[in-house]
């Protein structure tokens, strides 16, 4: 049964070949949007692995259209590697096979896909309005029209991939032990967007805080009343050190000073599992010699001691006798100011 509407609006649209493809072959011939109406291939391929770390996209197009004589017109189908296409490498490409169509066919006929081995790919074609003698500049002379992607790259939604094993095994937080198998739902909450990259065959997770508009002062927040939540200002700046483009602060130690995370297990949570404890706290753990100096009392007693850290072995500790004698200065110079006014 064929969907009147959905043909008759393909007629006066790119559909199937992608919006904004301006269906023109190398010699200049344009292939007429009433021609065809609709495609459907199954058994495509969304991707190809290069080696195990590697995949590149797969995309479909129409590469020749072929008139011989008043007999037949051929339409053959390319199937591409969208990142390394290249015509003269038949590494990057599989020519699939093609739509035999009789020359001045009757209107709105369906034809099925002639595959070539060893394709598996099989589907069907809708012509509306017929390429026969009297289409004027439609009209298709003889001989073969060679389209690149650019020109008539399918829809992805003309194409039925077959079901084969996924890539994507586990998900995970970078950094985090944790990780979830099987089938993970991934949805978008207030202040995350979840939307596909199609250049990577991949996902792009945008964050954004949001908080309540109070006010419009430049410390509440919004910019319009009608603003109900107003986009959190990320950390820009951190002991007026700038962060990353990423917003993203890299803090490390040296000499002796060693960085850390502290881990606090969520309330309820299970100790065992990862996922259950949260990173809100950053410990620096100083492995240096340490300085003290007795305070008098109990010498057992380690309140009775004022502890420090030894950092003169450091480049900026060796700057400290200079700076605290230069200080020490200062403090007598003010003390006899105040002793003589």
């Amino acid at each position: 049964m064929k969907n009147r509407e959905w043909l008759n609006r393909n007629e006066t649209r790119n559909f199937p070949i992608q919006e904004g493809l301006d269906r023109t072959a190398i010699g200049g011939y344009i292939l007429p949007n009433d021609f065809i109406v609709d495609i459907r291939l199954s058994g495509t391929k969304s991707f190809v692995e290069i080696s195990p770390t590697v995949f590149n996209n797969v995309d479909y197009f129409i590469y020749e259209v072929e008139r011989i004589g008043l007999v037949e017109i051929q339409l053959r189908i390319r199937e591409i590697h969208r990142e390394t296409y290249t015509p003269g490498d038949s590494s990057t490409f599989a020519d699939t096979g093609q739509f035999v169509i009789p020359f001045g066919q009757a209107k709105d006929q369906m034809f099925s896909f002639q595959a070539i081995a060893p394709s598996t790919v099989r589907g069907n074609l809708t012509i509306r309005n017929p390429l026969g003698l009297f289409r004027g500049n439609g009209a298709l002379t003889l001989g073969v029209k060679t389209f690149t992607p650019l020109n008539t790259a399918l829809e992805p939604r003309t194409l039925v991939p077959t079901p084969g094993d996924s890539k994507v095994y586990s998900i995970s937080k970078e950094g985090d032990a944790f990780k979830a198998f099987g089938d993970v739902r991934l949805r978008e909450e207030q202040g995350i967007e979840i939307a596909p990259v199609t250049s990577s065959n991949g996902l792009r997770f945008d964050f954004n805080a949001l908080r309540e508009c109070e006010t419009l002062n430049p410390d509440g927040g919004c910019l319009e009343d009608s603003d109900v939540n107003c986009p959190q200002p990320a950390v820009m700046s951190l002991n007026q050190l700038s962060t990353d483009r990423n917003f993203n602060f890299k803090i490390g130690g040296s000499n002796s000073i060693n960085v850390s995370t502290l881990p606090i297990l969520i309330p309820g949570g299970n100790p065992l599992n990862p996922n259950d404890y949260t990173v809100n706290s950053i410990v620096a753990t100083y492995q240096g010699p340490i300085t003290t100096s007795f305070l008098g009392g109990d010498p057992g007693d380690f309140n009775n001691y004022i502890y420090g850290l030894n950092c003169r072995h450091t480049s900026i500790g060796q700057r400290f006798p200079s700076l605290i004698q230069a200080s020490q200065s200062l403090l007598a110079k003010l003390n006899s100011i105040v002793g003589n006014p």
